[in-house]
């Protein structure tokens, strides 16, 4: 079995094939340390009559399939006997970078560095791991200029190095206080409101902007009270 340095590098470098197999057996020998507090299922596909999920405290797969009457048929298929058939390549990678981004759960503390971090592109486990990281620290080593800041939002300008520059809004959940950071593009397109005009490019300057970008929503569409 690998170890967890070398499965991140299976994540990070996009060798999503070698990583789904050795990363399964990774986390099934350790699926009893994940937090009893996290959602483990999985969706991997759902197409017409055809669901495929995966939980990974269970370690099975759930496939739902409906028959001639309209009935759900329900079968639970160990992870080692299921074969991927069904799923369709991009969501078989898709699949792989889930696991990839648990693996992440498991890097001890005094192995986590920011840029380690910033790799994980899940915001749940990203977060997570901030937290073990601690969230102090991670900020103040974070090479990042704030652009705008919100109440304790923040739109952030992070540099990678390499003359390598990303835009990620910081998001503090109001209830948990947990910290999400999350990806947003340093510009957003504003479609025109008839033919006959192109659409423009903007920057992103607002946290508000920003947040509503990750929903999908326009920025006039975005109300924080509303939210689920």
């Amino acid at each position: 079995m690998l170890p967890i340095n070398k499965l991140i590098k299976l994540y990070t470098r996009g060798h999503y094939t070698k990583l789904l197999h050795e990363g399964m057996k990774f986390l099934e020998s350790n699926k009893d340390k994940l937090p009893s507090n996290m959602d483990t299922n999985v969706n991997i596909h759902n197409y017409f009559q055809h669901k495929v999920s995966f939980n990974f405290k269970t370690f099975t797969f759930t496939v739902t399939t409906l028959d001639w009457s309209g009935k759900e048929i329900i079968t639970k298929v160990p992870y080692a006997e299921y074969d991927y058939k069904d799923i369709r390549q991009y969501e078989i990678e898709s699949f792989a970078k889930t696991v990839g981004e648990m693996i992440f759960l498991f890097v001890p503390k005094e192995d986590l560095t920011v840029t380690l971090i910033l790799h994980c592109n899940n915001s749940t486990i990203q977060s997570r791991i901030i937290q073990t990281y601690g969230a102090k620290e991670f900020f103040t080593k974070l090479k990042a200029i704030t652009v705008h800041k919100d109440g304790e939002n923040e739109l952030l300008r992070v540099d990678l190095g390499f003359r390598t520059e990303i835009m990620m809004v910081k998001v503090v959940d109001t209830t948990t206080k947990q910290i999400y950071l999350l990806r947003v593009p340093p510009e957003i397109e504003i479609k025109p409101r008839t033919l006959k005009t192109r659409a423009v490019m903007i920057p992103m300057r607002t946290c508000k902007q920003a947040i509503a970008w990750t929903f999908g929503l326009k920025t006039a569409e975005y109300h924080p009270d509303g939210e689920s």
